[in-house]
């Protein structure tokens, strides 16, 4: 008898904390609606703090020549990320 996969729930916040990867996934069954949904909830968590355990420096992309210098130098011991704002 055949039945139906049993449903999986992706906890993204999970996920990084693991340091898992994934492999090989189909997007294009995706909605764009859904691939929005998932982008505003790991923005949402990013935004909070949740999603990444390190200590993080976060940089305007105006700034993007200061964060490569710093990461040359190893003047900086967080982990660089640039933002759009």
């Amino acid at each position: 008898m055949i039945t139906k996969p049993k449903e999986v729930i992706f906890n993204p916040q999970t996920f990084y904390m693991r340091s898992q990867s994934l492999r090989g996934f189909v997007i294009s069954q995706v909605s764009s609606s859904q691939i929005q949904r998932v982008g505003e909830q790991l923005n949402q968590v990013f935004a909070k703090g949740e999603l990444l355990e390190e200590q993080v420096r976060l940089l305007p992309m105006t700034e993007a020549a200061l964060g490569h210098k710093l990461l040359e130098e190893k003047a900086e011991k967080k982990k660089l990320v640039l933002t759009a704002f």
